[in-house]
């Protein structure tokens, strides 16, 4: 299925001259923009840092594919995947220069700061269109200048066909098959909606949002696995994200019990958080839920438990907060009571088991005094043995500091999936705090429900 691209005017241009690209025919001229003149940058103080109380400048875009936010004058124009990268056309903020390194600060939500070269920078933000206009009007055996042309292109409109079908074209001039192969791959999955893993990259779990994609965790020879640290032997995250946010990638996204289509349009610029990638809809429907790079066998959707559960789990409840001594007034008040509609937020949910006839009952209470008195947090699984009674079979009791926001914790269940294949689905659920929050599973290994993996923590 082929679907309709939104093209920018520097894109339409470019998508004007692919005719004349493909027929080997040098395209129209196009004026060179007037360049503004460059803004005088002030020297950094012997500690590396800005003159004091001076406004920030406009110092100019992101023009090269790779530019990393250095965290020393030093290592300015180094490529660590440590380090935080910066998209080409994003707008420069001028700080100061140290010989011929710049301290900058990328105009984005967050506004991240960090040191880069000249010549990682233009004062004209770069256009896909001019990009092609200029590969176009190369001799074809000027193979390195126009590679890289057409990979600032592709960078810069990654949803567009026709910086693809350029790519495409100087692969086929320069012989790398490889790389030709993998730029048709991403093409005809674009197009048809294909979920494909790239070379090298691992089967990864995503957690999708409003907000967007985050990794989560992976799945590593049947076992699931939180992502990999820079001290691991596992890819680095640098290398992980440009796999797993390529722009224009499908992945599978799953929730209650429908298993849809998201695409990745690039990395989106989200608050305090760096390691988000925006989606859009492929096939129709909502982006939420659990996001993977390898399909998953459907899961059946959680349901609203029925009258008779909400006593079983209150005793249960009520059991586990008198053995840890919790005050009978706040007991009461941390008791399910039935609501109407199906919404995980509400607390409890029933969780159908593959081929069994009882379902799961999972239940996160809490409680919170923002005065002076204690918080309490508490969540609880209850499985039906063969008679059909249930059994507490997983807890997770804390206490909050108390005393303002700062002490607020509870647990919210997401969504059941079988993430390792084994029959068995894992339980999504995140903690959140005052200003925080993370994702974690709760798994059944050897027959015993335990908290595993810990992955996609947000907030400042």
């Amino acid at each position: 299925m082929t679907r309709p691209h939104a093209c920018t005017p520097a894109a339409l241009a470019g998508l004007a001259l692919v005719p004349a690209l493909l027929l080997g025919h040098a395209p129209p001229a196009l004026a060179a923009p007037a360049k503004p003149a460059p803004p005088s940058i002030p020297v950094c103080d012997a500690q590396g840092k800005p003159p004091d109380k001076r406004d920030k400048d406009h110092l100019g875009y992101v023009s090269q594919l790779a530019v990393y936010l250095a965290n020393g004058k030093d290592n300015a124009g180094s490529a660590s995947p440590e380090l935080r990268r910066i998209p080409m056309g994003v707008e420069l903020l001028l700080l100061c220069r140290s010989g011929s390194s710049v301290l900058v600060q990328a105009r984005t939500e967050d506004g991240p700061q960090g040191w880069v070269k000249n010549g990682q920078f233009e004062s004209a933000r770069p256009q896909a269109g001019r990009l092609l206009a200029e590969l176009a009007a190369l001799p074809a055996d000027d193979v390195r200048r126009r590679r890289g042309l057409a990979e600032r292109a592709l960078e810069l409109e990654p949803l567009n066909p026709a910086t693809h079908h350029a790519m495409i074209q100087v692969l086929e001039a320069g012989g790398d098959k490889r790389a030709l192969a993998a730029a048709r791959a991403r093409l005809d999955a674009m197009a048809s909606g294909a979920v494909v893993r790239q070379q090298g990259e691992p089967q990864l779990i995503f957690i999708s949002t409003t907000e967007g994609v985050k990794m989560f965790a992976m799945l590593r020879n049947g076992k699931l696995l939180g992502m990999p640290g820079s001290g691991s032997d596992e890819p680095l995250p640098g290398k992980l994200l440009d796999m797993a946010f390529q722009p224009g990638r499908i992945l599978h996204v799953h929730a209650g019990g429908v298993s849809r289509k998201i695409q990745v349009t690039g990395m989106a610029q989200s608050y305090c958080d760096a390691q988000t990638a925006a989606v859009r809809p492929f096939d129709g429907g909502e982006t939420q839920g659990i996001a993977t790079n390898y399909p998953l066998r459907p899961s059946p959707a959680y349901e609203v438990p029925v009258p008779a559960a909400y006593g079983t789990m209150n005793t249960i409840i009520a059991n586990i907060l008198r053995r840890n001594g919790v005050h009978p007034a706040y007991r009461e008040r941390m008791l399910l009571r039935p609501s109407k509609g199906r919404n995980a937020l509400e607390g409890f949910a029933a969780v159908p088991v593959r081929g069994g006839a009882n379902p799961l009952l999972i239940a996160s209470v809490s409680v919170e005094d923002n005065d002076s008195g204690p918080s309490y947090s508490l969540t609880v699984i209850a499985e039906a043995d063969k008679t059909g009674k249930y059994r507490l079979a997983y807890e997770d009791f804390n206490i909050g500091s108390g005393g303002g926001e700062a002490s607020m914790y509870a647990d919210t269940f997401h969504y059941n999936a079988d993430l390792d294949g084994d029959g068995i689905d894992e339980l999504i659920l995140s903690s959140r705090g005052y200003e925080w929050g993370s994702y974690f599973v709760i798994q059944k290994v050897a027959g015993k429900w335990s908290k595993t993996v810990h992955g996609a923590s947000y907030g400042c």
